[in-house]
C-alpha cells in the first residue's frame, strides 16, 4: 500500500510541475471558482470482519478512490471561503460463507465549511500560490447489500453519521484566466459512528489529490 501512496503522490507532483510551465498570474480576490477533485484516501491498514457464524468475512481495502465537489470565493488574496461534498468509495472484497453469499457496497461522504489561507501571496510575484486550509462539518456513511442464502434472498441496509473536519496544505496553480490546477495533500478526522460502515466505524485518514477549477468574475 505504502508503494501505491508514493507513486500516486510522484504522479501528482509530476502533473504539477508540468502544468505550471503553463501558468499565469492573475488577481483574484472577489472572485468565486467550482472545484472538481480526484484523489486517494488512505485510512491505515487494511480491515477483515467475521459477520455472523456462517462463515462470511468482508476485507476493506486500506484505500480507495476519493473525489470531491468544492465552492471558494476569495475574499482577498490571500483568503478564501470554502464549501466541500467529499465521496469516498469503500474497496470491499466478499467472501462466501456456508450459509450462503453476502455482496455489499459502503460509501462515505462528507460536507464541510472551511477556509484556506494563502501565506505568500502578497510577498511573492507568483504563478502558483501555496496554502493552509481547515474545514469542518459532517461525515455520512451508507451501506447496503443483499445476502443470497438457504432460505432466499434478503436485502439490508444502514446509515450513520459523524462530525469531523480536515486539515491541509497545497498548491494552487492559474493556468488561465479562467483555469487553475490545484494539487493537495491532508488528514481527515472524524468521531467514530454509531455502528460499522464498511466494517469500520471510523474512516480518518490521510489523502493526495489533483484538481482542476473553473474561476468566475473578472
Amino acid at each position: 500500500m505504502n508503494s501505491i501512496v508514493l507513486r500516486t503522490t510522484l504522479s501528482l507532483i509530476f502533473v504539477c510541475a508540468l502544468m505550471t510551465s503553463f501558468a499565469v498570474s492573475d488577481s483574484l480576490q472577489n472572485r468565486t471558482r467550482i472545484e472538481l477533485g480526484l484523489g486517494f484516501w488512505h485510512r491505515g491498514s487494511s480491515v477483515t470482519a467475521k459477520t455472523d457464524i456462517s462463515g462470511v468475512q468482508t476485507t476493506l481495502d486500506a484505500g480507495g478512490p476519493l473525489g470531491w465537489v468544492g465552492l471558494s470565493h476569495w475574499l482577498t488574496e490571500n483568503i478564501s471561503l470554502t464549501a466541500l461534498v467529499n465521496f469516498n468509495s469503500l474497496g470491499l472484497e466478499t467472501k462466501a460463507g456456508i450459509l450462503g453469499v453476502k455482496n455489499y457496497t459502503a460509501l462515505v461522504n462528507s460536507v464541510l465549511i472551511g477556509s484556506r489561507f494563502y501565506p505568500f501571496v502578497n510577498s511573492l510575484e507568483s504563478k502558483s500560490r501555496l496554502y493552509i486550509a481547515a474545514a469542518i462539518g459532517r461525515y455520512a456513511g451508507h451501506e447496503s447489500g443483499q445476502t443470497i442464502g438457504l432460505t432466499g434472498i434478503s436485502i439490508t441496509s444502514k446509515s450513520a453519521s459523524a462530525f469531523g473536519g480536515n486539515l491541509s496544505a497545497g498548491l494552487d496553480t492559474q493556468l488561465s484566466h479562467r483555469f487553475m490546477l490545484g494539487f493537495n495533500g491532508g488528514y481527515n478526522f472524524m468521531s467514530d459512528f454509531s455502528e460499522p460502515i464498511g466494517g469500520r466505524v471510523n474512516h480518518g485518514g490521510g489523502y493526495l489529490g489533483l484538481s482542476i477549477s473553473y474561476l468566475f468574475g473578472n
